[in-house]
């Protein structure tokens, strides 16, 4: 197992960023499903903390619940392994914050635009309140209506009575 996943880092530059190779996410994401206590140390042992963001990055949120789900059980089994696994749960936790960030802004975003679309048929609704009012005026002056009153004063007289 050691050899499927490997860190790649340039040795003559010590600042070269580390990433996780293409195929690791599959094996993390087993590793985190099985439970396997062996599987599990080698993420905690072998893992570079450099790779871990990227790793968690990479999480559905679904997923980052099953792995805090499998983490939390086996720091029970193996309490002397909270100080190599609190890097991945801080992970996490960022990785959370992030999201609910992302999605407050994205509700907010919405909800403007949802009030904006509010005003907009409503100034619609007014349009074509306003336009049809007109069309029923210049169809009465034209002497084609229902007779209702058309100037301000009959209609004045007609609202008092």
């Amino acid at each position: 197992m050691d050899d499927k996943i490997i860190v790649q880092r340039n040795m003559e530059d010590e600042n070269t960023a580390v990433s996780a190779p293409a195929g690791s996410y599959q094996i993390f994401e087993q590793a985190i499903k099985s439970g396997d206590e062996s599987l599990i140390d080698f993420l905690l042992n072998k893992i570079p903390l450099e790779v871990i963001p990227d790793l968690i990055k990479s999480m559905q949120p679904l997923m980052i619940n099953v792995f805090l789900r499998t983490f939390t059980y086996y720091i029970q089994l193996k309490p002397q392994s909270l100080s190599k696994a609190l890097p991945w749960i801080e992970e996490c936790i960022d990785q959370w914050q992030t999201d609910i960030m992302a999605s407050s802004v994205s509700q907010k975003k919405v909800a403007e635009l949802q009030h904006v679309l509010r005003q907009r048929t409503q100034q619609i609704g007014l349009f074509v309140e306003v336009d049809s009012l007109s069309t029923f005026v210049a169809h009465e002056k034209e002497g084609a209506g229902i007779g209702l009153p058309i100037n301000d004063l009959e209609a004045q007289t007609l609202m008092e009575e």
